[in-house]
Formats: C-alpha cells, structure tokens, sequence
C-alpha cells in the first residue's frame, strides 16, 4: 500500500520545541536483521513522503467549516494508520558517507545517518525534514545533517584500492532505512526548521551493481545484481539498435536517490581531479537545487574549500552536471564530498 500525496492547502505549525526529548528512541530492535525488519513494511516512494508528512503535520485551516471537517477526517484517518505501520524507504545520498583512507588502520570509515529528508520537503507551503529521532540534527551549510545511526570501517589492501572504491562504488550505493513513528508528538521546530522526528529500527547500504550489502542492521540478504547500475554501457545492445531510430525522451515526475546518484558519477570523478591539480585534503557539503530541465540552479557549498582554487574547481564540476529532466521545477539535494 502506498501513500500519496493530497492537493489540499495547509499551514504546518510546529508543535514542539525538541521533538527528540519528547519522543525518545525505542530500543533498537539488534536481534533482528533488516530482512525481517523490512518484512511487511509499507514502502514508501520519494513522492509519497509529501502525502506521508501531511497526514501528520496539517492543521486543516483553510477553507469553511464543512472543507476543514473533511480535510481533518482524511488527515486523521490517515495519521491513525501511520501511527500502526512500519515503513522502508531510500535515504538521500546524504545518508552515507565513506571517510578518507586512514593508512594506520589500512581502512576507511563508513557512516550512516538517518536523512530520510535532509534536503526539505515542500508541504503545505513550508519546508519540512525527516530525520532520526536518536538525536538532534545539526545544521550544515543551510541544510540538516541527521545523527549517526551507525559508524564502522572497509579495509582495503591500500590507498589506491580505497580510492577506486570511494570514486566508483560509492556513488552508486543504495540506502534503505526502516522506520516507524515514536512515542509521543513527532514534529518538531528548530532553529525556525520544521520537522519530523522518526525511529529509525534499521538500514542496509548495498551496491545494486552486484548486489553485495555493505553494511546493515543485524545482517541483509545479498539482492540480484543489476548490471545498469554499474554505469558501463551495453554496446552489444547499442549496436542493435536501428541506425535511423531517434530514442525517445524521458522525463521522469522526479528525481530519486539512484537518478541523483548516477548524475553524480562523474561529477565526483572530476572532483577528484581537482585535489590532483591542487593537492589539498579536506571535505565540503554542497548543497544544489536541480531544475526540470535537469541543470542545476543554485549551487552552495561549505566546508574546508571555501574560497579556494580547489572549492572554484570542485563548483565548477558541479554546476556543470546534467541530471534526468523531471516535472518537478526544483529538486534540492545535498552530499557531502571527501578529498584525500
């Protein structure tokens, strides 16, 4: 079953000052896997958070007496059947990060966090984030950074194998996260930020190329591999398509975790390029809004870069990047770049 969103116009007033403090954590769930965990949980699409969202944040205001009494029926029954479900859903790219090689330990550290909207959401009017309930977000370079849900280390034989891996691989990795509502009154306000706080019972990163998990939560099944995500072309396939047959444009409603990381394959490939040229270490967020077209119309970054030859080189690779074009007018991400 799955949740849409609804066109009414709402105001969303946040009805806590800390969300966490009121709506602690349930114990995490360590015996069970993200298998079982994600067993019978509803699956929530990009798109569907709106509606999701809603359900628990509209005030059903607007309108005369009989179109508020309607809206807040639907938004009550809705939020009544939330309140009993688990949900699994793909984090935003910021979700994972793979730190610099660390040559004492031969390795390099992976971190997740519980974004499940760290780049806003637009709901009723006002931008809204869902993240963890574990702990207060951190505000980034305009956008949220979510708690660490899990933090371990990839051993790799050197640097260069570590490299290969965070430029090739890690673009491409996938982010699930399980979650459910917790005790108590979940939105929040922050910092004049709204949001969501939400229990987050598991995660799983994996490499949809060969299907490998990564990491997880108590354990995951290897998935089917899938060889598109590799991001090598097929040119057995190329070659038999007819020589006077023009592919067909798509564009998608919007953009979701696997488009925006693809994009970023070789952006990241560039960036790269750009500590090659100038040697310095370090790492910045940035932070884009895409455009239907696919371009992207607001580029801002922070972090160790700012004002340097570097951050000018790694802008540059950015802004140039071209995404799948979508219906949606603006999409705001944001992803953390590491340089060593």
């Amino acid at each position: 079953m799955r949740l849409r969103g609804i066109a009414v116009v709402c105001l969303i007033i946040g009805l806590a000052a800390e969300a966490s403090a009121q709506a602690p954590a349930a114990p995490p769930a360590q015996t069970q896997s993200f298998d079982q965990l994600s067993t019978g949980a509803v699956k929530l699409e990009r798109r569907d958070l709106v509606g999701w969202a809603w359900a628990l944040t509209a005030t059903c205001a607007d309108g005369d007496d009989m179109a508020q009494r309607q809206c807040k029926a639907i938004r009550d029954a809705r939020a009544a059947q939330i309140k009993t479900q688990t949900f699994v859903v793909e984090a935003e790219p910021d979700a994972f990060m793979a730190g610099a090689w660390d040559p004492a330990k031969r390795s390099v550290t992976l971190t997740v966090r519980g974004c499940i909207a760290c780049a806003p959401i637009e709901v009723g009017g006002k931008k809204l984030f869902i993240v963890t309930n574990k702990a207060a977000p951190t505000e980034v370079g305009g956008t949220l950074q979510a708690a660490v849900i899990h933090e371990t280390a990839r051993g790799f034989d050197d640097e260069k194998a570590a490299e290969k891996w965070r430029g090739k691989a890690v673009p491409r990795l996938k982010i699930e996260l399980v979650f459910a509502l917790p005790q108590g009154n979940p939105v929040w306000t922050r910092n004049g930020k709204d949001g969501l706080a939400v229990n987050v019972l598991g995660f799983r990163v994996i490499d949809p190329c060969d299907g490998g998990v990564v990491c997880s939560s108590g354990g995951a099944s290897k998935q089917d591999p899938d060889k598109k995500a590799c991001g090598t072309v097929d040119e057995g396939a190329a070659d038999q398509a007819p020589a006077d047959q023009t592919p067909q444009e798509t564009i998608v409603d919007q953009l979701d975790p696997a488009m925006i990381r693809t994009a970023l394959v070789p952006t990241l490939a560039k960036t790269q390029e750009c500590h090659d040229d100038y040697g310095v270490d370090g790492q910045t967020k940035i932070k884009i809004t895409i455009g239907a077209d696919g371009t992207v119309l607001t580029f801002e970054q922070s972090g160790d870069f700012d004002d340097t030859p570097t951050g000018e080189c790694i802008a540059k690779a950015v802004k140039a990047t071209v995404f799948p074009k979508s219906h949606k007018k603006r999409t705001p991400i944001s992803y953390p770049i590491v340089l060593r």
